[in-house]
């Protein structure tokens, strides 16, 4: 039963996007539960990880650095591509380069999400996701400076 459930997880996404568009009051009842609910999601995605998942991880980390280099060059070269082509004023392109910056955002977790579900490798995600974050911190500053 749950498999079947879970196969079908394109469709409750698709159904669940088209109600919340036509009646958001639906939605905003759960809207101060979100961070809570992200961490739920994230927490039982991490339970699943073991030691052989890092372990795989320490002898093929092209998958990590692929991530990684696709997160902060080509995110943040495609917002500015953007930008340019969609003659953006300055503030606002400024501002669509910074959130291709720090792309580990929700639309991550979706991928991380729909990856998992797909019985991908998740530590290939939870490894990249969390060598991201730590780039982005170490980093973020020399950017908007």
């Amino acid at each position: 039963m749950l498999a079947k459930i879970t196969r079908l997880f394109p469709l409750w996404a698709l159904l669940l996007s088209i109600t919340a568009y036509y009646t958001p009051t639906t939605f905003t009842g759960i809207a101060p539960y979100i961070s809570y609910l992200l961490m739920l999601i994230m927490f039982t995605m991490g339970v699943t990880l073991r030691v052989s998942d890092f372990k795989r991880i320490a002898t093929r980390p092209a998958p990590v650095i692929a991530c990684t280099l696709i997160h902060y060059l080509v995110m943040p070269l495609a917002a500015w591509a953007l930008a340019k082509s969609f003659d953006m004023p300055a503030d606002l392109a400024v501002g669509m380069i910074l959130v291709g910056s720090v792309a580990s955002g929700t639309a991550s977790k979706r991928n991380d999400l729909s990856g998992w579900r797909r019985r991908r490798s998740f530590s290939d995600y939870f490894i990249s996701l969390n060598a991201g974050w730590r780039f982005r911190y170490s980093t973020f500053n020399l950017v908007v400076c």
